[in-house]
């Protein structure tokens, strides 16, 4: 009897604490609880349901997120490519990442370029604070452009790559920083990303390739549910095997 006391004391408070589920449903926001209602933050009334790949194919898998907005993706482990719709959904997907460097003007008219680390990102290296006048050839693939950059007792007249700089394939931005806590530290910089070499001044900033596999790559999402429940079927390809997706999005559910 008092280990069966004692049981009950460690579970009901858990009980009361987490909640029972009294009705269950694939759509998070028609989840019902007892004693009280608890989402975790998602509120969907709908959901994908169902989900089927046929025949089965041991290196594709599929991922349902139903929290608020249902979405479908598609994860490739099959070190090659998939055919899906006439879409091609690679097994490694290699990206540039997003590079920053300060820009720190020299005495000479030139600059030097500090590349942005978490470790020095609030430092004072890189300061601006006198008048400061620099142009700087900046190339891009056959793209030459230029950055200005002026700065009249302490204020910043101008900072701009000329003509605008390209957003594809590659991205670069000028970036502005006031160190409030370092009085009169300004500093300016340059965000980079772009999958080829990139010269600006006496400098070559080689791009900083990232390659992601099993990424999971999104088929569809739905922000509004059908008035009915909605079956439907993607044809695929991988290697010499032919296969389908089959899903189904619900009809509100609550």
């Amino acid at each position: 009897m008092r280990r069966y006391v004692l049981f009950l004391s460690f579970l009901l408070p858990l009980i009361f604490i987490s909640g029972c589920i009294v009705k269950d449903s694939p759509a998070p926001g028609c989840l019902q609880y007892w004693p009280f209602e608890w989402s975790g933050g998602c509120f969907s009334k709908f959901a994908i349901i169902n989900t089927r790949i046929e025949p089965k194919v041991d290196c594709i898998g599929l991922d349902v997120n139903n929290c608020n907005v249902p979405d479908i993706s598609l994860i490739n482990r099959c070190e090659e490519t998939i055919f899906l719709e006439g879409n091609e959904i690679v097994y490694e997907r290699c990206v540039p990442s997003m590079q920053h460097y300060w820009i720190v003007p020299n005495d000479n008219g030139t600059i030097t370029l500090i590349k942005q680390t978490q470790s020095n990102r609030f430092d004072e290296e890189g300061c601006s604070r006198q008048n400061e006048n620099i142009t700087a050839k900046l190339i891009i693939g056959n793209n030459e452009l230029l950055l200005k950059y002026l700065r009249v007792e302490g204020k910043l007249e101008e900072f701009a790559i000329y003509p605008s700089a390209p957003t594809y394939p590659c991205y670069i931005s000028t970036i502005r920083t006031d160190f409030q806590y370092l009085e009169g530290c300004f500093k300016a910089g340059l965000d980079i990303q772009c999958n080829e070499t990139i010269s600006i001044g006496d400098y070559n900033i080689e791009p900083d390739i990232q390659c992601i596999v099993n990424d999971p790559r999104p088929l569809e999402g739905y922000r509004s549910p059908p008035s009915e429940n909605k079956d439907y079927l993607l044809h695929g390809i991988v290697g010499d095997k032919n296969f389908t997706i089959s899903y189904t999005v619900t009809k509100e559910l609550c």
